[in-house]
């Protein structure tokens, strides 16, 4: 209105329409024809309602703070945090003495027991996954390693079975195998097996390839990739 120009009298007019409750009774309990500015209005409403002005309260304030017996521990946090806020500059060291001062005992210890409970929860899930691991890579080694009744030693090649599965893959005599078991998350994504076209160990490593060469060998196959120069003689 100040802005507009609006003159006095509209504005001590327009004033009370703004006021409710105690404020309201004291406008209508005004002597009329009192009121000669708008500035005289409010230097009278200011010194009237001065005593009602909200102080700052001290830290003292929050060292009586108390968790009643039958009050919940949200709710005591809700109240000692207003209460806070009216603290000018309250350290926070002092808040935190305030606040674990008025904890009830009983409430604290609950506290600190339900922690506990979650970090043997949380142990447990670390041991179980370490246990899962541990299972995976004994399942890798298992499959990695020849299985009992099989070859145990291979014939000398010219070539690296790696290679010798890239000369052999397109001749159709080649039985490649499925992807690997188990969780893939748990294996190695740096190592790849062409014969599995799975990811969990080198080609080059892979023992179920080198079964199937040597059998093909055993049966008198693939002799070109045999390395007679490596073969002791009987």
């Amino acid at each position: 209105m100040h802005l507009q120009g609006v003159p006095d009298v509209i504005m001590c007019r327009a004033f009370p329409t703004t006021l409710k409750g105690p404020a309201r009774i004291w406008y209508n309990r005004l002597m009329p024809n009192s009121i000669n500015t708008f500035k005289e209005l409010g230097a009278q409403f200011v010194s009237h309602f001065i005593g009602g002005h909200r102080y700052k309260k001290s830290i003292a304030c929050l060292m009586s703070i108390r968790q009643r017996e039958d009050e919940m521990l949200r709710s005591y946090v809700s109240h000692f945090n207003k209460e806070a806020l009216s603290i000018d500059e309250a350290d926070d060291k002092i808040l935190v003495a305030a606040f674990t001062k008025g904890l009830r005992k009983d409430a604290l210890l609950a506290r600190e027991e339900k922690p506990r409970k979650k970090e043997r929860q949380e142990d447990t899930q670390v041991d179980r996954g370490r246990k899962m691991a541990k299972i995976g890579e004994r399942r890798e080694d298992r499959r990695s390693k020849p299985p009992k009744g099989k070859f145990t030693s291979f014939t000398p090649l010219t070539a690296p079975i790696d290679q010798v599965l890239m000369q052999i893959k397109d001749e159709g005599s080649l039985t490649f195998l499925g992807k690997l078991k188990g969780d893939p998350n748990r294996r190695s994504r740096d190592k790849y097996c062409r014969f599995h076209r799975d990811h969990g160990h080198d080609t080059a490593d892979c023992y179920d390839l080198k079964q199937e060469i040597e059998a093909f060998i055993k049966q008198e196959k693939l002799q070109r990739f045999i390395n007679k120069n490596r073969i002791d003689p009987p």
